[in-house]
């Protein structure tokens, strides 16, 4: 069974070589976060904002729901890897059992590895990428340090916590698969039919969450409300998101595959049938790439909020001399 395991991963060095890229950045990045938010005394010397760490606790419950859907997107393309070997496996007489212990050993080692190297690449990623933006803005760090022991133990446990979450996935699903299942997923269509009047639904629901989750985010309700208007547009925008993609996606191909003028040009039935096999993935990775644009926004806003601070605390201050 190992000498097989050993086999086919030599046989898929560069699937493998993706899935570990993708994963150590994802740790190196999650930490890279962690560094600052877990630096207390960093954020309330730089700012006089009083709920600064909760609002960067925030950022790392929306960092961590992207980072367990990436991994379980990492976890779907390291099984299709691995699908017919395990089915040779159980075909020659191994016991599923024996399989599980494999497949869970197989991620639970793969998991190490790129905690392991995405935390080393995040200590370094950090220090070279403030000493970059500070040198730029010819500032001074105080009380900023960059191998933070507490992020360091926050990243390995919701890492380890995610990985066996994924080991528990597996083990339900192939416990509950016969051999020609787990031969025949790959190509069984995960097309779902959705009628119009459940799309639309979804739509209605979706732009009625992004309204809720943007009026959470109005000067006037954050100061009211503060952490828990935040928490509010994070988890209502987040699912407003998804619903919207994933009601108009369905309804737009749709609508294309009317128009014969469109369909029968060049290869746009192919394209269109590839679009409708996949659509239900789709709309999840063009969730969660939106979530990363917003994301993305959101830290250079407020790296533009610290820069200004300065002058803001500088006004604020009164005028002195040593004379």
């Amino acid at each position: 069974m190992i000498r097989l395991a050993i086999k086919s991963f030599r046989s898929k060095t560069r699937d493998y070589v993706v899935l570990f890229s993708g994963l150590i950045f994802a740790v190196a990045i999650f930490y890279m976060f962690e560094a600052i938010a877990c630096n207390q005394k960093f954020l309330y010397t730089t700012t006089s904002l009083s709920s600064i760490v909760i609002i960067f606790q925030l950022g790392s419950f929306l960092l961590i729901t992207i980072t367990l859907i990436y991994i379980m997107y990492a976890n779907s393309f390291f099984i299709n890897l691995q699908q017919k070997m395990y089915a040779l496996l159980l075909i020659l007489g191994s016991k599923r059992k024996s399989l599980l212990v494999l497949i869970s050993s197989e991620i639970i080692i793969i998991g190490g590895i790129s905690i392991f190297i995405g935390i080393i690449l995040g200590i370094i990623l950090t220090q070279y990428t403030s000493q970059l933006l500070i040198g730029s803005l010819e500032l001074k760090l105080n009380n900023f340090d960059v191998i933070n022991l507490k992020a360091i133990i926050i990243t390995i446990i919701v890492f380890l916590a995610i990985f066996f979450f994924i080991v528990i996935v597996n083990t339900q699903k192939f416990f509950k698969k016969t051999v020609l299942d787990i031969l025949n997923e790959i190509t069984l269509p995960k097309v779902k039919a959705q009628s119009t009047l459940k799309a639309i639904g979804k739509a209605i629901a979706g732009v009625i969450l992004l309204l809720i989750g943007y009026l959470a985010m109005s000067p006037k309700i954050v100061e009211t409300f503060q952490v828990l208007a935040i928490l509010i547009a994070i988890i209502t925008i987040l699912m407003g998101t998804y619903l919207v993609l994933n009601s108009i996606i369905p309804l737009v191909i749709l609508e294309i595959k009317k128009r014969p003028n469109i369909v029968n040009k060049q290869l746009n039935t192919f394209i269109l049938a590839q679009l409708n096999y996949r659509i239900q993935e789709y709309t999840q990775v063009l969730t969660m790439i939106t979530i990363l644009f917003a994301l993305s926004l959101g830290a250079v806003i407020v790296g533009l909020n610290f820069y200004n601070a300065v002058l803001i605390l500088t006004n604020r201050s009164t005028a002195y001399d040593l004379l």
